[in-house]
């Protein structure tokens, strides 16, 4: 819904996205542009997470296994 062309869908996402992430700081924009940018800029950021989380992420610090 979040990339519909259809208006109706994009704001229906965009109340439901609202109401289950609410945004510490108001938009600074109702563009749809500017709304879909900070929606992957949040699924990147939970993608992430995640993946730190479940230890598929490495830091540049870690070392092979086996290593000095």
């Amino acid at each position: 819904m979040a990339t519909s062309s259809r208006d109706e869908d994009f704001w229906a996402f965009h109340a439901e996205f609202t109401r289950r992430l609410p945004d510490e700081s108001p938009l600074r924009t109702t563009a749809k542009p500017w709304f879909l940018h900070r929606l992957r800029v949040v699924a990147h950021t939970i993608q992430n997470i995640s993946a730190h989380a479940d230890g598929d992420c490495q830091t540049h610090d870690s070392k092979p296994a086996g290593s000095g």
